[in-house]
């Protein structure tokens, strides 16, 4: 007697047990774990490409202003610099920075000044010179310095005319007890100095507001 041959399921085309094997779990936790750890290492090292050439560019752009301020008679000098802010900013601190004007009209000097892009501010750049320093102004007497500090001083240019300068708790004292003293100060300019206007329009605006601001009298009065 001939058994019937057992009935089997045709196999759909394309259909392999082998396209079906699912990896154990520990095995699916470990290769996801490596591709997401390759995947942060990547955008880590592409991020810090990016970063290093913001600063080379701070670097660079600081030495061509200052060679052009040269050019037309500052002397602009740092004690060294050094790059930080990463991963959110890329900053490049200027120790002991220094200006002489022009014939000596005047000369500032700082402990320290940082120069900041940021993305949080695209095409922004921050200047902060908050700190100790000391200003000799135009006309001081012989052997007239003012020193104190400033909590806050921040210059931001945003384009040509696109220009922040916050100011706060600034005290500068000569040897006389003259003083400067300015508790808060913030002046925003705006506009394009390059388009031709129209009769009786502005192509730059500004506007400034500050409290507790004290300058030495000869400053704003003749007598």
């Amino acid at each position: 007697m001939r058994l019937p041959r057992p009935f089997r399921r045709p196999r759909p085309e394309g259909d392999h047990p082998a396209l079906r094997y699912r990896p154990p779990r520990p095995v699916t936790a470990l290769r996801n774990l490596i591709v997401g750890t390759v995947a942060l290492v990547a955008v880590v090292g592409g991020w810090t490409v990016v970063w290093g050439i913001a600063v080379d560019r701070l670097r660079d752009g600081f030495a061509a202003w200052s060679q052009a301020r040269a050019v037309e008679g500052y002397a602009i000098t740092v004690d060294g610099d050094e790059s930080g802010g990463f991963p959110w900013a890329a900053r490049l601190e200027l120790a002991e920075p220094a200006v002489v004007a022009p014939e000596g009209e005047w000369r500032w000097r700082g402990d320290r000044a940082a120069l900041e892009l940021t993305a949080a501010r695209p095409g922004w750049l921050s200047v902060d010179l908050g700190g100790p320093q000391e200003w000799i102004p135009p006309g001081a007497a012989s052997g007239q310095v003012y020193r104190g500090s400033a909590e806050t001083l921040t210059v931001a240019f945003g384009g040509d005319a696109d220009v922040e300068v916050t100011l706060s708790d600034l005290k500068l004292v000569d040897g006389a007890d003259d003083a400067i003293g300015i508790s808060h100060l913030t002046v925003t300019t705006t506009g394009d100095p390059g388009r031709e206007a129209a009769e009786g329009e502005a192509t730059v605006t500004a506007q400034a507001e500050g409290a507790s601001v004290n300058l030495p009298a000869r400053w704003w009065s003749p007598f």
